[in-house]
């Protein structure tokens, strides 16, 4: 999956919890938050920056970010 293609798509899936992503694209998104998340903390950051800036997903989904 290119790089354009999981960036178009990140709204779409915090906004909606990934309703629209196959199991495929659920299980990707897992594996590269949880290395990001774990590996590379100052990407995270500034991923959650730009898509996050409010902390608003962040709210919901922190247990889970937990979690992994």
């Amino acid at each position: 999956m290119s790089r354009l293609v999981v960036t178009e798509s990140i709204p779409d899936a915090l906004t909606n919890k990934c309703s629209k992503c196959s199991d495929k694209q659920k299980e990707g998104t897992k594996e590269v938050i949880h290395f990001l998340y774990q590996k590379k903390p100052e990407e995270w950051k500034l991923l959650q920056g730009k898509f996050d800036p409010e902390n608003t997903y962040y709210e919901n989904y922190k247990d889970e970010l937990k979690q992994l």
